[in-house]
């Protein structure tokens, strides 16, 4: 844990955070992320910046969902796009853009600690392979026993995919921090995953 620093949250850090809007705004163009060199800065930019357009599309489409059934959850759609966009910029401003990297734990700050982008990675591949295996654990329930019921069927089926399609890029946000935070630490790791084609 040398050169590993934990401070209280400062306002200068938040400034820092605020001014640095404009340099995500620049990076936020869609596009398909490289599934090669995932032990690259600029990969793991590309894979939070299709996080956050899948997030946009998924909070969309499930308002549209709701809406359907007679809802008009507003509130649910503008955080939705919040937490997307935010989650997006705050995790590229931490592990991207910043040098030292930094981590916020609600106060508090970590800086320079070596094995960060390797931890948080091991906790984004834990994620989305737990979001998965739920989200298709609760479609084979509800296809066990919804019946004759296509309508529940169909939401429930989008909803799965949606989600899906949500955490490939959260797979691959935590692949890509892995490989990095391996380099950083100096940690060997397997180099099958994440050297095919891009």
């Amino acid at each position: 844990m040398s050169g590993c620093k934990i401070n209280v949250l400062s306002p200068g850090i938040v400034k820092e955070f605020i001014g640095s809007l404009g340099d995500f705004k620049g990076q936020i163009k869609p596009g398909m992320p490289p599934c090669s060199n995932l032990d690259q800065t600029e990969t793991l930019t590309k894979w939070l910046v299709a996080q956050m357009w899948v997030g946009i599309f998924a909070a969309v489409v499930s308002f549209v969902l709701w809406f359907l059934q007679g809802f008009m959850p507003i509130v649910a759609l503008v955080q939705g796009i919040l937490i997307a966009f935010l989650g997006a910029w705050l995790s590229w401003f931490m592990f991207c853009k910043r040098e030292p990297s930094c981590c916020c734990f609600c106060i508090f700050t970590v800086e320079g600690w070596k094995q960060m982008h390797l931890v948080y990675g091991i906790l984004m591949l834990i994620q989305a392979v737990f979001m998965i295996w739920g989200v298709v654990n609760t479609f084979m329930t509800t296809l066990q026993y919804a019946g004759g019921d296509t309508t529940t069927l169909a939401y429930v089926g989008i909803n799965m995919v949606i989600t899906i399609l949500y955490n490939i890029t959260w797979f691959f946000i935590g692949l890509s921090a892995v490989k990095i935070g391996g380099k950083k630490a100096g940690v060997e790791l397997p180099q099958t995953v994440g050297k095919a084609e891009a």
